[in-house]
């Protein structure tokens, strides 16, 4: 998210299982890819708290998300556990080894019901975390070792249950086919692509595709 003004602006709210939702900073309605800011990690180099309503509390040591900058002001607008708000950008580090992270909607296992999930990618452990909000424990993971195909949906494939108010060309619908389950997930379409060709990068080289882009369909489990 670029830190300068323009003239068409927009808030966008992502809605939590929590309760309430996460207000994501002003952004222009097409930005450019330069000007677009990747979420990320950071570490808390030390504590930091304030009386401000917009202002974020955390303790050194803790996980942040970070959302968005303000490159003039220097500061972040991030999320700890529940909570959300803005705090000095030197507060905090890049954790190196979580290499994506952001919010997606999936599909539960048992109830079918869609979900909203804040997700954490690592390629160096060769794992994708879904929690209920960034920092706080993980109510699931997926082993990439394990993945059989991660691949975009065609309109056609679409769960029938899936949300009725969104539509196909707004959003992007994508799949993690595991043996014993397939995950069903989506996001704006933009943000879709980039996790298909994000976890399908982590995939490699830890087992070998076959010829059709296919993993095995008994990939040996890691220890």
């Amino acid at each position: 998210v670029s830190s300068g003004g323009h003239s068409c602006v927009q808030r966008r709210r992502i809605e939590t299982t929590t309760g309430g939702g996460v207000w994501m900073e002003p952004t222009t309605t097409t930005p450019s890819a330069e000007d677009r800011f990747v979420p990320f990690i950071g570490l808390a180099l030390e504590d930091h708290g304030g009386m401000g309503a917009d202002i974020l509390n955390f303790r050194k040591g803790q996980h942040v998300a970070i959302f968005s900058e303000n490159k003039q002001a220097g500061t972040y607008q991030g999320q700890c556990g529940p909570d959300t708000g803005k705090f000095p950008s030197y507060f905090v580090k890049r954790v190196d080894y979580i290499d994506k992270v952001g919010f997606l909607t999936k599909r539960g296992a048992m109830w079918k019901s869609w979900k909203t999930r804040w997700w954490q990618l690592s390629q160096s452990h060769k794992i994708l975390e879904y929690r209920a909000t960034p920092s706080v424990a993980p109510l699931g993971a997926i082993n990439l070792a394990q993945v059989i195909e991660v691949r975009m949906l065609e309109p056609t494939e679409i769960p029938p249950d899936a949300p009725k108010s969104f539509t196909s060309t707004s959003l992007g619908f994508f799949q993690i086919t595991l043996p014993e389950r397939t995950y069903y997930i989506y996001g704006e379409k933009e943000d879709s692509l980039a996790w298909v060709a994000a976890i399908n990068a982590a995939m490699r080289p830890s087992t070998p595709l076959t010829t059709s882009g296919r993993r095995p369909t008994n990939p040996r489990s890691q220890s």
